[in-house]
Order: C-alpha cells, then sequence, then structure tokens
C-alpha cells in the first residue's frame, strides 16, 4: 500500500510539473515604437503571443466558435476592439502631466497568422496609434509619460530632432544613441518610484524629460548672429577709415 501511495504521489507531482512548465512556455511579448516628433507622436504596439496565449485569442475573435477563423471574423473583431480601446490608448502618452491635450489621429490594427484553423500556433498582432499634439512642443522643457506594462519587453522612443533627454526613468537595460540628430532610446519596461506627500507608489511606466533649446540658444543663430557682428565691425571700421581721408 505504501509503495502504491508513492507512486500515486510521485505521479502527482509529475503531472503538476508539466502543468506549470506547458503554462510557463506560454507567453504575451510586447515591443512598443513611439516616434516623437513636435507635432504628433506616432506609437507601434507589436504583441507576440504563443501556445496558450495565442490560443485564447484566437478563440476569442472565432465567435461562431466553429474552430476556424475567417477573414470576416478578423474585421469585425478588429473593429470592435479598436472602438472599445480608444478611451485605454489616449491615457498611454501624457505631456507635461496633461496640460498639452492630444486626440487620436487614427488607429489601426493588423494580424499576422490569423485566419485559418484555431490554433496555439504563434500569433502576431500590431496596432498603430496616431495621436496629434494640439498645442505642438514649443521650446523649452517638457514632461513626457508613456504607459509601461511587465511584459513590455522592448520599448523603443525616437525624440523630435535637436531635442535633448535631459533625463529617463522607468527603463532597464538602457541604450542611447543620436542618429542625424535624432535621440533614440531603447530598454525595457520597468517600475518607476512616485512620491507624493508621505505616499510612495510604483508603477509600469516611462517618464522622459525633454529640452528643446529656444532658437537663440542654438549653435547656428550664435554662429549667425557672430557673423553678422564681424561684418558690422568690418563695415564701421571702412566707415571710420574713409570718414578719416
Amino acid at each position: 500500500m505504501n509503495y502504491l501511495k508513492t507512486i500515486n504521489i510521485l505521479f502527482l507531482i509529475f503531472i503538476i510539473f508539466i502543468c506549470i512548465t506547458s503554462v510557463s512556455s506560454a507567453s504575451a511579448e510586447y515591443t512598443n515604437d513611439i516616434d516623437i516628433k513636435m507635432e504628433s507622436i506616432n506609437l507601434t504596439i507589436s504583441e507576440e503571443y504563443t501556445k496558450n496565449n495565442a490560443l485564447g485569442v484566437r478563440k476569442r475573435i472565432d465567435v461562431n466558435n466553429d474552430s476556424y477563423i475567417n477573414k470576416s471574423e478578423i474585421e469585425s473583431f478588429k473593429d470592435y476592439y479598436l472602438k472599445s480601446q480608444k478611451k485605454e490608448y489616449i491615457k498611454y502618452v501624457k505631456i507635461d502631466n496633461g496640460k498639452i491635450s492630444l486626440e487620436i489621429n487614427s488607429i489601426n490594427m493588423e494580424f499576422e497568422n490569423a485566419q485559418g484553423k484555431v490554433s496555439n500556433d504563434t500569433l502576431n498582432v500590431s496596432s498603430n496609434i496616431i495621436f496629434i499634439i494640439n498645442q505642438g512642443l514649443s521650446d523649452g522643457r517638457h514632461k513626457i509619460w508613456l504607459q509601461g506594462h511587465p511584459s513590455i519587453s522592448t520599448m523603443k522612443v525616437k525624440l523630435p530632432e535637436n531635442v535633448e533627454a535631459l533625463s529617463i526613468d522607468g527603463l532597464k537595460n538602457l541604450e542611447k544613441s543620436s542618429i542625424n540628430n535624432r535621440i533614440f532610446i531603447k530598454g525595457k519596461s520597468t517600475t518607476q518610484r512616485n512620491n507624493l506627500g508621505d505616499t510612495t507608489s510604483f508603477e509600469y511606466a516611462t517618464t522622459l524629460e525633454i529640452y528643446k533649446k529656444p532658437f537663440y540658444e542654438r549653435t547656428f543663430f550664435i554662429t549667425s548672429l557672430f557673423t553678422v557682428l564681424l561684418i558690422l565691425i568690418a563695415l564701421a571700421s571702412y566707415m571710420i577709415k574713409n570718414n578719416k581721408k
């Protein structure tokens, strides 16, 4: 009896182990690509679902439960999902704590490998949201808040041309580079700490403090001003010499 009991316990442990490993192998992984310009923000969210997560998404799309997804079901799901998510998407980005307002210009969603038999094959979803910055980003300092998530393995941010990143919070494994006068930021979404009085909270979000120099601080303006000053000095010297004659 003890022998059979031991076998039953070992078998139960084995079943639990299989269940745990099968669940842990399923995943949902996101990549956010944010292109910030002075008048707009282009956000692309790429989602990859595997195993049970991929199966779960396909079952949501398969509204008639016939275990086959057709083009019409995909389009119906996209239309429903984007309409329901529009109020959420507008919360994904804040500028200067909401003082600069945003509006959604367009939303699009595309599926890769969704049509066909309902299965647990890898499923890729891409959503693109274009925000209009109503007042535009003026020269000077701005604070940009971006929604984070523990499943965002990669967040990429492109700053507008000639804009500096003064501080970056809420990204780990941070990489920063500059190409054609634009700063590129890359990292993994993580928590950031917020202090409000005696209260401390943590949230998955990325906060950037950026700065665009006013025109009078820019190199080309200073160079041009110096050139004009030299010309004026030369003209003044020439006129003084002529007057002496």
